[in-house]
């Protein structure tokens, strides 16, 4: 087993790459790509993480054709701010020339890594089909004009985090005109649950 763990820690330290000296992961479908490319999954870790720690729900992306790139940002300081949002910016432009890929990605976001992706989504929305979170703990009241694009915001029924995100960020949001969908995950917490993966994988369908 630690023998299968180092191969495949060594495996995902070659798949690593480094833009605007922040690091991320990827991880490529087998085969050949379709004429138009592959899709492009972002999964975004939690407050203090690191893209590693997303890599263990890359194949579900991968298997469904779609390349899943996962970067470190820590804290995502400086926040309040934009945090990383123009080095995320370069790594989509990175992964667009290396990779015969879609130009706009989908995001997944973690906890803090979700009000992260809505953030990006708002300030680069030609880099976004659509967004999902699970357990976001905010989001920005921020003032563009919504673009249009889907966003699919997922708790966790036992996270409690809800109770207070979705009247006080969530529904302002919507009253402002943003295209979000909100959803309570029964018997789950604070995590990244099947329902999230199976909403990030129908808007790469």
């Amino acid at each position: 087993d630690n023998a299968l763990a180092r191969l495949n820690l060594l495996q995902m330290e070659s798949q690593k790459r480094s833009v605007g000296g922040y690091d991320y992961y990827i991880a490529v479908p087998e085969g050949e790509p379709p004429a138009y490319g592959w899709s492009v999954v972002v999964g975004f870790h939690g407050m203090g993480g690191q893209g590693r720690d997303m890599m263990n729900i890359a194949e579900n992306f991968t298997n469904a054709g779609a390349v899943f790139v996962a970067p470190t940002f820590g804290g995502y300081e400086p926040y309040p701010g934009d945090g990383p949002i123009s080095a995320m910016s370069q790594i989509l432009t990175d992964v667009t020339a290396v990779y015969p890929v879609q130009p706009r990605a989908v995001l997944l976001g973690f906890s803090q890594g979700g009000s992260f992706a809505f953030r990006f989504s708002v300030y680069h929305p030609e880099q976004v089909y659509g967004v999902v979170t699970a357990g976001a703990p905010e989001y920005d009241q921020i003032v563009p004009f919504p673009s249009g694009m889907l966003y699919v915001f997922t708790w966790g029924e036992l996270d409690g985090l809800q109770d207070d995100v979705i009247p006080y960020h969530v529904k302002p949001l919507q009253d402002g005109g943003y295209n979000i969908v909100t959803y309570i995950i029964p018997g789950y917490g604070h995590e990244i649950t099947p329902f999230a993966i199976e909403q990030t994988l129908n808007m790469i369908r």
